[in-house]
């Protein structure tokens, strides 16, 4: 059986489960993008279970960087048979405990050029490779569940093997527990109500279970951006204290004026034009629903400001 050449696309979700610096390529600025130029896996480092089994994905690159996707012939050999066995197409399987790691290396020869890639594996006994998932942001630091109507939460779902090491190409779930509050998918959550709520993240994995909740609080902004591609017309949700800004975006251009019913608790008063590609900043210290028109575009809209929430513990 022929040994496929995966797409980029699909090895970048399983990248690194430990990264190391020897494993970045430096593509030279050749003129030869079909030349052969680097064999990689969809891992460095991979924990398995006595008796488990785990698939090698590769890809081919040319000199370029591009992917070579009509190779064939890969071949896969492992350095310590006891411990770790692989077939011709790829297929690991784990005989006995080695927390210590062993070598696997896949290699292929083009035109007379051989490239090789080697990835390392620990065995451990027959528990799962997998200790945790956790919240964390994109850079692994811890996340602060706190957003306002106008805003995204971003967030990862990092999957731990039993050294700590992130673990690549598990996806665990993510669900609101009040989708009221909050709207969330897997790397984000955005706010559709004030309130607070959980965000559950779960995975099942080598038969076992997996959780970790995020308590998230939804407040109201104390800063709302509007890009105006068309006339002000938004009823404006704002916190006391908080400012509108408003940015004239207008196709085609036109100058915006923002004229409130009673402006006198307003920093700044009412706004007298915005200038094609222009913008006005406008604070709000006094709770209160501040109506406004746009009398140059004939549109009405309100600025309603009411004193933050706060949820206890």
């Amino acid at each position: 059986m022929k040994n496929k050449i995966f797409s980029l696309a699909t090895l970048l979700s399983l990248t690194t489960v430990a990264c190391s610096s020897d494993k970045v390529v430096q593509l030279p600025g050749s003129d030869e993008p079909g030349r052969f130029w680097a064999l990689r896996s969809s891992f460095t480092s991979v924990v398995m279970a006595v008796n488990g089994t785990q698939m090698i994905d590769v890809v081919a690159l040319d000199s370029r960087g591009n992917e070579m996707t009509d190779l064939t012939g890969i071949k896969f050999r492992s350095l310590d048979t006891n411990t770790v066995s692989v077939d011709d197409n790829g297929m690991m399987t784990a005989h006995q405990v080695r927390t210590s790691g062993i070598s696997v290396v896949a290699s292929l020869q083009v035109d007379g050029v051989t490239r090789a890639d080697t990835m390392t594996v620990y065995v451990t006994a027959t528990e799962t490779p997998i200790k945790s998932i956790g919240f964390t942001t994109w850079f692994g630091t811890p996340v602060v569940g706190e957003m306002d109507l106008r805003s995204t939460l971003s967030f990862n779902v990092a999957v731990k093997d039993t050294f700590n090491n992130d673990v690549y190409g598990l996806n665990p779930s993510v669900v609101a527990e009040d989708p009221g509050i909050v709207m969330a998918g897997f790397g984000f959550a955005y706010g559709s109500r004030l309130g607070r709520t959980r965000i559950i993240a779960s995975l099942n994995a080598y038969g076992r279970d997996f959780v970790d909740t995020l308590t998230v609080t939804v407040l109201l902004p104390t800063i709302v951006n509007l890009s105006l591609f068309s006339a002000p017309s938004d009823n404006i949700s704002l916190a006391t204290g908080g400012r509108v800004i408003w940015q004239n975006y207008m196709f085609p251009q036109k100058t915006v004026n923002i004229t409130f019913d009673d402006p006198s608790n307003i920093v700044g008063g009412n706004v007298d034009a915005i200038l094609p590609n222009g913008s006005a900043e406008r604070q709000f210290p006094v709770p209160g629903t501040y109506a406004y028109k746009d009398t140059l575009n004939k549109t009405r809209g309100y600025v309603i400001v009411r004193d933050q929430a706060v949820y206890k513990d």
